[in-house]
């Protein structure tokens, strides 16, 4: 088993009587440096759909406080582009899923957390984990829609809004991104958005991850090569899921929030 990443979530590691003290230190304990293995995966995945990064901007930052870097999420390309965008030692989610052998590897190979999206209590723990770990200085990165979005008619899935109580609790920012796949030029363009801080003030929190959620969605809507599924130059669902058979629509999509 890696020092850098585990598939166990760190609620299952306690039940095993694991201490929260150790779960912290196994998860951030050997934060590797990036390697010329790590960027060739990133590059690999990233490749196998064809697809060349392109920033469209710079990130902002607030200040030097931890973060929770966001993002839109349709395929699974996704996850090695956040790679790109974020600090190396930056804690990745990945929900529990059947994966291939060099995705795992890829996953160990940096800094990742797993959590069972399909567990009440799990997800608690999960949270009160990453709260704990960002006053202590670390940074994660999510995709708060919790599967890809295959809707045609939705440009983003309803949001996951415990990352605004991470932030909030966990005395960081959240620093959201979108990708837009430009399918015609096989560009993935990445466009970083303004910082979100809450500073232990009363919020409306279902109101809030309302109004990122429709600010990263003008974002998509508004960016010159975004045309949606289902319009031309675009990739039908069957295209996108062939890029990677692993993927369990069923189980997937019930993740879905529901309004």
């Amino acid at each position: 088993m890696s020092n850098y990443s585990f598939e166990k979530t760190p609620y299952e590691m306690y039940c095993e009587g694991k201490s929260t003290d150790l779960i912290d230190e196994r998860i951030s304990g050997n934060i590797p440096i990036k390697s010329i293995i790590s960027n060739l995966l990133i590059y690999s995945a990233i490749k196998q759909g064809g697809y060349k990064v392109v920033e469209d901007n710079k990130m902002i930052l607030k200040d030097d406080r931890p973060a929770i870097y966001i993002a839109n999420h349709t395929r699974f390309q996704d996850g090695p582009v956040m790679r790109t965008q974020i600090p190396n030692e930056t804690i990745l989610l990945v929900g529990t899923q059947r994966l291939r052998l060099i995705d795992k590897f890829f996953f160990n190979s940096t800094v990742s957390m797993y959590v069972n999206r399909a567990s009440k209590d799990d997800k608690h723990f999960t949270k009160e984990t990453i709260i704990r770990m960002m006053q202590k200085g670390h940074s994660f990165a999510c995709f708060p829609e919790v599967t890809w979005n295959l809707y045609q008619d939705q440009i983003m899935l309803p949001m996951q809004w415990g990352y605004i109580d991470e932030a909030k609790e966990g005395d960081g920012q959240v620093v959201p991104m979108v990708f837009v796949y430009d399918i015609a030029a096989k560009e993935c363009h990445v466009k970083h958005l303004e910082p979100y801080t809450f500073d232990h003030q009363k919020i409306d929190i279902r109101e809030e991850n309302e109004r990122i959620r429709n600010d990263m969605g003008q974002a998509i809507l508004n960016h010159p090569s975004f045309v949606g599924l289902g319009k031309s130059k675009s990739e039908t669902i069957p295209e996108i899921l062939a890029e990677y058979p692993y993927y369990d629509y069923d189980t997937e999509q019930s993740y879905v929030l529901k309004k």
